[in-house]
This record gives C-alpha cells, sequence and structure tokens, in this order.
C-alpha cells in the first residue's frame, strides 16, 4: 500500500534545512543578546516606550516561573513584542522549523513559523527576520502608530527619534544614491522633494520627470516609519506655467503624496489641469505642454511670415486666454480656434466654410480678401487692345504680389509686337528683373522701353481716375490708343 502523503496548510511552504538553520542560528542571538530587537534612541528622554519594551524583553529570555505559584505570584509579560520573543524562542526546544507560514506584501514575501496564541504575524516576522532592514520594522508598526514615534531603518538597525522626525543623514545617503540617473541637488524646473528635517533637496528635471514610471516619494520614504511619513517631506513641482496656474492648487498633487500616481502621471494631470487654468486667464498666446508662448514669441518661433503671420495675429488676439495646442503649429492653433473665431473671421474675409482644413481656408480667404483690397483702387476698363491690357495685367499683378504670374506674362509679350516687347523691357527694368536678358530683347526696343518706362510707373503709383489717364497717356506714347 502506497505511504500516504500528509497534506500542507494553505498559505505554508517546506522550510530547507539551510533556512531553518539560519532561523535557529537568529532565535539564538535574541537569546542571549535580545536588544537586538530595539531601535537607537537619538530623542530626549520619555518620547518612545522602548525602555519599558527593554525590561520586557530581557524579562521573556529568562527561564519561565513554572508551577502555581509561579503562575500566581510570577511576573506576566505584557508587551506583545515580548510575547513574541518568548513565543519564537521556542524553536530551540524543538530544535527544527520544518513548516513555515508565508506572508506577502507589497515589497515581497516572507517566511516565519506560528508560536504562541494571539500574536500578530507582523510581530512574529519582526522578530524572527530582525536581521531584514524591511521586515524588523512590521515588529514596531504598532508602537509607531500608538506612541506617535518616527522610526527609520538602516541597514543594520532601527533609529527611534521619538515625537519629531530627524532623518538621519546616512540615510539620506543611501537614499540620494538609489535614486535613478537624472537627479540633481541643483534647483530648477522640475520635480522636487525636500526633507524639511534635514534641510536637503533633491530635483528631478521636467525631461526624466515626465519619463519616471515610479512614485520617488514613496521610494524614498520606503524605510521611515510614522503616522504620517510624508509630513516631513515636501513634494514642489515647478514648471513655466506657474505664474498663471500656481501648481501648489493641482488637486493631482495629494494624490502623488498618497502614492496613488506615478512620477509621469503627476505631469500628465498636473500638464492637463495648468493648461486649462491658464487658458481660462486673461493671459493672450499658446500654450505647449508646460510652455506658455506670447503671439510675438510664437510667430518668431515657427518663423510666421506674410497671410500665416497675421492669420496667427488675428486669430490669437480674438481668443480669450490662451490657446493649448498638443503640436506647436498654425494649423493647430488654427483647429483649436476654429469654432469660436476662424469660422468668423473666415465670413469678415469673404469666404465660406467648406471640408478643407481650417488653416488651408483661412490662407486662401485672406489671399482674395488681400487680393480685393490692392485692386479697389483701380477702376474696372472692360475690354482692352494688347499693350494697355498688359500694362492694366502687369499692374494688377504686382500690387497683388504675384511675380510668378507677372514673369510668365511679360515672357509670353517678349514675342510679341515692337510695342509690347518695348514695355515688357520696361516692366522688367522697373521690377529690377532685367539682369542678364538683355540679349531676349533688340537694341531699338530697348530704346523704346526707355521711353515708356516713366509713363509706366507713373500708372504704377496711380489709382481712381487718376488711373485711366495714367494709362491712356501710356497707350498714346506706345501708338495704341483706346
Amino acid at each position: 500500500m502506497a505511504k500516504r502523503r500528509r497534506a500542507r496548510l494553505r498559505g505554508t511552504r517546506t522550510a530547507t534545512r539551510s533556512e531553518q538553520r539560519k532561523l535557529l542560528e537568529r532565535v539564538a542571538q535574541l537569546k542571549e543578546k535580545p536588544q537586538l530587537l530595539l531601535p537607537k534612541c537619538r530623542h530626549p528622554a520619555g518620547e518612545c516606550p522602548y525602555s519599558s519594551v527593554r525590561e520586557q524583553l530581557e524579562r521573556a529570555v529568562e527561564p519561565e516561573e513554572r508551577g502555581f505559584l509561579g503562575r500566581l505570584f510570577g511576573r506576566r509579560l505584557k508587551d506583545p513584542l515580548a510575547l513574541a520573543l518568548r513565543a519564537s524562542l521556542t524553536l530551540l526546544d524543538a530544535g527544527k522549523a520544518p513548516v513555515m507560514a508565508v506572508a506577502r506584501y507589497p515589497t515581497g514575501e516572507v517566511g516565519y513559523v506560528l508560536r504562541g496564541q494571539s500574536i500578530p504575524k507582523e510581530r512574529l516576522i519582526g522578530v524572527q527576520n530582525f536581521h531584514h532592514r524591511t521586515w524588523r520594522a512590521l515588529a514596531h508598526l504598532a508602537y509607531v502608530r500608538k506612541h506617535d514615534i518616527w522610526l527609520y531603518s538602516l541597514p543594520k538597525r532601527l533609529v527611534c527619534t521619538g515625537k519629531s522626525p530627524a532623518l538621519p543623514s546616512e540615510l539620506w545617503d543611501e537614499l540620494r544614491a538609489a535614486l535613478p540617473r537624472g537627479w540633481r541637488d541643483s534647483d530648477g524646473e522640475g520635480l522636487r522633494l525636500r526633507c524639511l528635517s534635514l534641510d536637503r533637496e533633491v530635483w528631478l528635471p521636467a525631461a526624466g520627470w515626465r519619463r519616471s514610471s515610479r512614485n520617488s516619494l514613496m521610494d524614498v520614504l520606503e524605510h521611515q516609519h510614522a503616522g504620517d511619513a510624508t509630513a516631513d517631506w515636501e513634494v514642489e513641482v515647478v514648471t513655466p506655467l506657474d505664474a498663471l496656474a500656481p501648481a501648489t492648487k493641482c488637486p493631482a498633487l495629494n494624490e502623488y503624496r498618497e502614492g496613488k500616481l506615478t512620477d509621469a502621471e503627476l505631469w500628465t494631470q498636473l500638464g492637463d489641469w495648468q493648461r486649462e487654468r491658464a487658458a481660462d486667464g486673461g493671459a493672450h498666446g499658446v500654450i505647449h505642454g508646460s510652455e506658455m508662448l506670447t503671439p510675438d514669441d510664437f510667430t518668431a518661433r515657427l518663423s510666421l511670415s506674410g497671410h500665416d503671420a497675421r492669420i496667427a495675429r488675428e486669430l490669437l488676439e480674438r481668443h480669450d486666454g490662451a490657446v493649448a495646442v498638443e503640436a506647436l503649429t498654425l494649423g493647430a492653433v488654427a483647429g483649436a480656434t476654429w469654432k469660436p473665431h476662424g469660422q468668423r473671421l473666415l465670413a469678415n474675409w469673404g469666404g465660406a466654410a467648406d471640408e478643407r482644413e481650417p488653416l488651408e481656408q483661412l490662407r486662401d480667404a485672406l489671399a482674395r480678401a488681400e487680393m480685393q483690397d490692392a485692386l479697389a483702387a483701380l477702376p474696372e476698363l472692360g475690354s482692352l487692345p494688347p499693350l494697355p491690357a498688359l500694362a492694366d495685367r502687369a499692374v494688377r499683378l504686382l500690387r497683388t504680389g504675384r511675380n510668378a504670374d507677372l514673369q510668365r506674362a511679360l515672357a509670353a509679350a517678349s514675342e510679341a509686337s515692337h510695342g509690347e516687347r518695348a514695355l515688357a523691357w520696361a516692366i522688367l527694368r522697373h521690377t529690377s528683373s532685367a539682369g542678364g536678358r538683355e540679349w531676349q530683347f533688340a537694341r531699338e526696343v530697348r530704346e523704346f522701353a526707355e521711353e515708356l518706362q516713366p509713363a509706366f510707373e507713373t500708372l504704377a503709383a496711380a489709382e481712381g481716375a487718376n488711373y485711366a489717364d495714367a494709362l491712356q497717356r501710356l497707350a498714346q506714347l506706345a501708338g495704341a490708343e483706346f
């Protein structure tokens, strides 16, 4: 018949011989020196309970008084830590601990042996694992909560600073060395953590802040224990938008202090909150990321000119507050202001909204509006002979800035009549575009152009009725009256 296997309780595991040996060695150390469980006190007398706890621990390692009289008149242990120590000392009598319970915490899992009755597992874990800086602190958390004391777990022992925080300088050096690359000791924009009791601070620039998947405040608090360990730390964020929306009023900071947000999540939520508040303020400009640009700075940053510069200026002046954009482009600004201002601006320029991108529509409408404004002072002359028609078209193209169209018209005229070729050369000289092109025009054409050029310059500057008269004089001079 096969040997029946013994069932193992849930939450337990079989301890290896090495684990049992090390555990028994630690318990034997405590029997010889129970003070190893106590922190080193760095505070005025009477601020912590450890003087009375020391007496209880020393009594716990003494032989237990047995018999009726011992139970009746003997001094009983009352301190939970001393009770946990006495219960753990029974392991020395057994000489082994084949089965260990397993406790799981966010920082990892730890094994311990259940002994005694109604003894909290945190006490047993802290006693049996007093060599470990994380687990040893579990035995003291009840003291921290009950007596409102500050406790720090250093690599070799605990330190108690009583009722007031006083971060040990050696722990600060360890915390500073453990921070990822990018943290600095200098001031500037970014995330800053400052220890109030030590008056020391570290600063994470924005480049590292927005990519950090950690909660750096919780990291530095790992070995600090108090009713509110964050009370000794000041979290400050410095961004370019602080003048418009102070970061201290952002609700995300409280969530970060509670450990609910990572550094990167704080960056995102703070940025969204500041952009929303800044956009609702009275300052005009463009908000991109954590940067606020004035209208002039935005135009200079994108090197805007001509129609684009005017579109940017008109949209930003009409908008109440700043415009928050994901991409630093004029198209993004036009899209963000399209409904409240862009469509109205389009209508003012004589355009009608369609399916194209807002910026494209505004550019076309502005070009047409400026063209109409430039030609408003010129009369409509109807059908004209070729030479006056060329002069009239050249003036209109010059005033609307369509130089490419003008060059094509002059190139076509260079193969037309003698008068048109002369006028084309006169216009080229007027626009300073004649260099290197003399070979295209005969000498007599260039000489005739010298007579026509003053008349064309008068025409180019004329308006209204004077424009028609100037065009008539030019036509008469060229022998092409109309």
